[in-house]
């Protein structure tokens, strides 16, 4: 009954946080374009098993998809370059929500308190693979009344949202490439399953039959 009672207040208390219920439905997200200088490469947007979106890029330095979860975004980045990059997350910029609020970032690892500090960049050697995820650094507030942070949701306001971005600098060999990824948004009215991470974060599951 206690885990039942957690998971009820997690979710109620995420959605009071952000003022709106959660949604009765669920934003398909798909990348639409990807600005970055002296780089070109390929869009898609394949769709997983559960038929979920999974915006991806590809060019010669990087292979990076994300998922778009109610509360955070899931991102996968290999370095397929010839050398080691840095992810600089503290000029990393999420711009959402239905009013385009561009706000600064944090990631796994950081600390709730410490969100507002100097984030040291993320390494990924050669040919190697990083999981980490994306948060707005407002989708995290404390609550008295729960005793915890609370996670916002970052995908609401039914058909009203229609546009995300994400502005990801990357350091490679002693300069850095500033790649803003601009994703569409269509709210698709069907029932969705969602579940509560021991930490607070929502993610969505396979969608209902």
């Amino acid at each position: 009954m206690k885990k039942l009672f957690l998971l009820f207040a997690a979710v109620s208390c995420s959605a009071y946080m952000a003022h709106a219920a959660a949604p009765k439905g669920y934003h398909r997200v798909n990348l639409q374009s990807v600005e970055v200088k002296d780089g070109h490469g390929e869009i898609s947007n394949p769709v997983n098993e559960d038929g979920f979106t999974i915006p991806s890029y590809k060019d010669d330095l990087l292979d990076i998809a994300f998922s778009f979860e109610p509360t955070h975004v899931d991102l996968v980045l290999k370095n397929i370059g010839n050398s080691s990059l840095k992810i600089v997350w503290d000029d990393a910029i999420y711009v959402g929500g239905v009013n385009q609020n561009s706000i600064g970032v944090f990631h796994a690892g950081v600390k709730y308190n410490d969100r507002e500090n100097t984030q040291l960049p993320t390494p990924v050697l050669k040919g190697a693979r990083l999981s980490d995820i994306i948060v707005p650094k407002d989708g995290v507030s404390w609550s008295n009344y729960f005793g915890r942070w609370m996670y916002h949701f970052i995908l609401y306001g039914e058909n009203r949202l229609t546009q995300l971005q994400i502005l990801l600098p990357i350091e490679y060999k002693n300069s850095t490439r500033e790649y803003l990824f601009t994703f569409s948004v269509n709210w698709e009215n069907v029932k969705v399953k969602k579940r509560v991470s021991g930490s607070g974060k929502c993610y969505y599951i396979k969608l209902k039959k």
